[in-house]
């Protein structure tokens, strides 16, 4: 998101920067002490809260589009960009903690599986219609660096052909 919202000279709106600031500890610590749909309705208030802005880069967590009202209120204002990270560069730790078992990477395998269908979805892989995507990046493949060069041309050319 930082890198994006340099690259794109526009404001960078964290959801996890802003959950930490509405309540004063992590996501990873609320899903910890709350459960993890306490944390995905706190989420979605602040998604509705944001997504009505425009100028700027939301970045969300991996699981923000497990929700459809997310998904059309993020959309509604913008576009969505999946970067599909390496499942090892995900480890657990305390600040994943739907990853933090003793069997991390067969949590994150799982918990990739289950949101695979969703970011495939609301990316448009699985449309033949391409004027129904927005962006996937593979960020181990590209790297960060050109996955930002690559939405950069992308938003350049949708407003070419307007």
């Amino acid at each position: 998101g930082r890198l994006l919202s340099e690259a794109l000279q526009c404001p960078l709106i964290d959801t996890d920067e802003v959950f930490y600031n509405t309540h004063g500890t992590s996501a990873g610590e609320y899903i910890t002490m709350h459960g993890e749909a306490a944390f995905r309705e706190e989420e979605a208030l602040i998604i509705r809260q944001i997504a009505v802005q425009s100028g700027a880069v939301i970045a969300t967590g991996g699981g923000a589009i497990l929700r459809d009202e997310n998904v059309r209120r993020l959309k509604r204002n913008g576009r969505l960009y999946f970067l599909d990270r390496s499942l090892a560069s995900l480890e657990g730790g305390k600040d994943r903690p739907l990853s933090a078992d003793k069997d991390a990477l067969r949590q994150i395998e799982r918990i990739d599986r289950a949101r695979s269908t969703y970011y495939r979805y609301y990316t448009g892989a699985e449309w033949d219609n391409a004027r129904h995507y927005d962006l996937c990046l593979n960020t181990g493949e590209l790297g960060f660096e050109r996955c930002v060069d690559i939405i950069e041309h992308y938003i350049n050319l949708l407003y070419l052909n307007k």
